[in-house]
């Protein structure tokens, strides 16, 4: 899937490894200007240099999404560097898998809440003005299939991403008026590091809960760059629409 989006800035939040810098590297490679964003500074960094690498634009910038302030001055960054942002990815998530949610301590359950959900409600919050500022843009949410069925094991995960998908719906009919575009993006299962895939080989085994998942319903089990086309055709849709609308990589929603 081609794609030119050499007149698009972009941010990619969660982009300093799996999908995130796999989507990163591919929007950069279609000619935007992309901003690598995510806690480990020095990770992001290392995106950055293999975009410049391959010819690409790109920039790091260190963002916690649990931090309101950080993500503030992120947006700052983004405005200073370029004077305007096209397309956020919300891409950021942490997961506990395997566990009942009865097993799930209140720390834990914030964590998730905090990262999934309300970082998402952050995020929003800093990059309105700037999406809004020059004719509207692109506001994209990583969601999940356990956030539209139940998945044993993914409990607490799965409730946030199921409130993640509303929040797309919400934001899209608040944010129709500026010519945001917020739309859902669900990977599927995915060979990360979150997903218990180290790349180091000890990870794919047969019994790597992802894989069990993945073989018992019939899912396409993809590799980071899987992912990254359809992203890159959501960063060049129209910013009047399509809005609030999922587009999935999963066999089943």
């Amino acid at each position: 899937m081609k794609g030119d989006l050499s007149d698009q800035v972009v941010v990619v939040v969660g982009g300093t490894r799996g999908i995130g810098a796999a989507i990163a590297t591919d929007l950069a490679a279609a000619g935007a200007t992309v901003f690598v964003a995510g806690r480990d500074l020095d990770a992001a960094r290392g995106v950055v240099g293999a975009i410049e690498t391959a010819g690409g634009t790109a920039h790091g910038v260190a963002c916690d999404v649990t931090d309101a302030e950080d993500c503030r001055r992120m947006i700052d960054t983004v405005a200073e560097t370029s004077g305007r942002l096209d397309t956020m990815f919300a891409n950021q998530g942490v997961a506990r898998r395997s566990r009942n949610l009865v097993e799930w301590s209140p720390a834990d359950v914030a964590i998730c809440l905090d990262v999934n959900l309300v970082g998402c409600v952050t995020l929003a919050r800093a990059a309105h003005r700037l999406l809004a500022a020059d004719g509207g843009g692109r506001f994209i949410v990583t969601g999940s299939g356990s956030g539209h069925r139940n998945v044993a094991g993914l409990g607490m995960y799965g409730i946030s991403k199921a409130a993640v998908s509303h929040l797309v719906r919400q934001l899209a009919i608040e944010w129709r008026r500026d010519d945001i575009a917020v739309n859902e993006l669900i990977p599927g299962p995915v060979r990360t590091a979150m997903t218990g895939f180290r790349g180091d080989g000890d990870g794919d085994r047969a019994d790597n809960p992802m894989q069990v998942f993945a073989d018992r319903m019939g899912e396409w089990l993809k590799e980071p760059a899987d992912v990254a086309p359809l992203a890159r055709f959501l960063a060049g849709l129209p910013t009047h629409g399509p809005t609030g609308q999922v587009f999935s990589l999963a066999g089943r929603v």
